[in-house]
């Protein structure tokens, strides 16, 4: 937000609250402005995006990384320039670690972990980005003041394709299709023999064993699976490789992916 304090503790803009609601004193970055909006990564570092030149007492242009000790991530630095943008509103996480930043001016970027810009990624709008929200398709949707988003009609919401085109591995359960789908990257070259599926019905205590999986395509195998679900369940899908440490010539793989809902749709890392 945009505060000097609070319950009576010095903070600028940025604080954190223990679970009692208590400032946590050893948290304070100080950003030299207002913080609007904040996204908290799976291993506890914190993004955050606002007015802000400076934090934690370094330079950064309108967002930066936190470690969760409140600490500058110095390997983070997205070089915006503070004349062209006024403020980073929005922000999303994607599962390959890219971050999309939305805010004033028309900004809209995808930015590489390292905070580098994304040269595969180029969306243009015509008024401020105030919200992004990634789905599992690999598409994310927009929200703001614009009316033009790549030059067509949009007022105010848009959908965008802003895939994970870094995912080493993709994973799917298509219910209406009573499908698995499953692939690892350049896959086609790799996998040297069909991939086995595993379900465990007790996290991963014990696995059922469904066999070897079909080619669909070049780079993607399937298997039908029907089953009604009463809880979580986990897939375990291994396969032999080309290649392997030390230089050895096949090496094992193994991937694990967790399905929490029956749900119609559930996809991971498709490019």
């Amino acid at each position: 937000g945009n505060f000097s304090s609070v319950s009576g503790f010095p903070r600028n803009n940025l604080a954190r609250l223990d679970g009692t609601g208590s400032v946590d004193a050893s948290f304070n970055p100080a950003p030299n402005g207002r913080v609007d909006t904040l996204l908290i990564q799976p291993n506890n570092d914190i993004l955050i995006g606002g007015e802000f030149t400076t934090i934690a007492g370094a330079s950064r242009v309108r967002v930066a990384r936190l470690n969760a000790t409140g600490s500058l991530d110095t390997t983070f630095n997205a070089s915006l320039v503070a004349g062209n943008v006024a403020r980073v509103q929005s922000l999303a996480l994607q599962g390959d670690n890219r971050v999309l930043l939305g805010g004033s001016n028309g900004l809209i970027t995808r930015r590489l972990a390292s905070g580098v810009g994304d040269p595969t990624f180029a969306v243009t709008a015509n008024g401020t980005v105030t919200g992004i929200a990634l789905g599992l398709d690999g598409k994310a949707l927009l929200t703001g003041t614009f009316s033009l988003l790549q030059g067509q009609a949009r007022n105010g919401i848009a959908r965008i394709v802003a895939q994970d085109r870094d995912a080493d591995v993709a994973f799917a359960y298509v219910k209406s299709l009573s499908r698995i789908l499953w692939g690892v990257r350049d896959s086609a070259a790799n996998v040297i023999a069909a991939p086995v599926l595993s379900v465990s019905l007790d996290g991963g205590n014990s696995f059922v064993d469904f066999g070897p999986m079909t080619p669909f395509t070049s780079s993607l195998w399937r298997m039908t699976f029907d089953i009604s679900m009463t809880g979580p369940l986990l897939f375990k899908i291994q396969a032999a490789v080309a290649g392997g440490s030390a230089g050895a010539s096949v090496s094992m793989i193994q991937t694990r992916h967790a399905l929490q809902l029956d749900e119609a749709l559930f996809a991971d890392g498709f490019d």
